[in-house]
């Protein structure tokens, strides 16, 4: 088998030794180190060099349109594995406090609950609007608004 090209990044040469499989060519990659830095070569029959050749030109691979940032994707993935079930955690550590802290749960249901009633009382003086309609949006705010400080009485017991 020779060498028909090299490649910086072994996804590339994967892919192209995919692309070749498909096509009915038997490659392979082999990995050689020079430097200590690695490279990727695509191996092929003698008799279908020529022909190989000129497909892995149509295929316009480029390594430098590879980014070297993604590297860490599996590391990522692998933490966020382990810690999904922990509560609060999401990559790249832990909900800020002010989302957790039991009084600004009490602000948030009051300020919805306040919104709802303001809502209500506009769309009462406002008589052209369609009442139908229009009232069920104040109603969905004071329901979430109650729904919220509830929940915040049944836990704290």
């Amino acid at each position: 088998m020779i060498s028909v090209v090299v490649y910086k990044y072994e996804v590339n040469a994967l892919y192209v030794v995919d692309e070749l499989h498909k096509k009915g060519v038997s490659s392979e990659v082999h990995e050689k180190e020079v430097n200590k830095r690695k490279f990727f070569e695509v191996l092929v029959p003698e008799e279908d060099l020529v022909k190989c050749q000129k497909w892995i030109k149509t295929l316009e691979i480029d390594d430098t349109t590879v980014d070297p940032e993604s590297d860490g994707a599996i590391e990522g993935l692998k933490e966020w594995n382990d810690k999904m079930y922990v509560s609060g955690y999401f990559t790249g550590g832990r909900m800020p406090f002010y989302w957790t802290k039991i009084r600004n749960k009490y602000f948030e249901g009051t300020y919805v609950l306040v919104l709802g009633f303001i809502f209500l009382i506009a769309i009462l003086i406002a008589s052209d609007w369609n009442i139908e309609l229009s009232i069920l949006l104040p109603i969905i705010y004071i329901a979430l608004g109650f729904s919220i400080l509830y929940n915040i009485k049944r836990k704290k017991k």
